[in-house]
């Protein structure tokens, strides 16, 4: 195998532990990159500050966590407008 791909399984890995710590209910930042198919940088840069974007919750350690199924709305009535 080479670098890259042990890093991309390394990625894969990592985020199906903490989705599964999460019990798949909340997702960070790099949760919901995965979920919508976009770089971790331009989900934490751009996504998550749109003005219609799912307001975060702040879980026990300060970082911000995003309903699961707040994302997947706001995704679908993204699709909705772009069709």
């Amino acid at each position: 195998m080479t670098d890259a791909i042990i890093a991309e399984k390394l990625d894969e890995l990592i985020r199906v532990t903490r989705e599964a710590a999460l019990g798949d209910r909340y997702l960070d930042a790099e949760g919901v990159a995965a979920l919508l198919s976009y770089s971790y940088t331009y989900t934490r840069d751009n996504v998550v500050h749109q003005a219609d974007f799912p307001r975060p919750l702040r879980m026990g350690d300060g970082h911000p966590r995003w309903l699961k199924s707040d994302v997947l709305k706001w995704a679908k009535g993204r699709a909705a407008r772009r069709a």
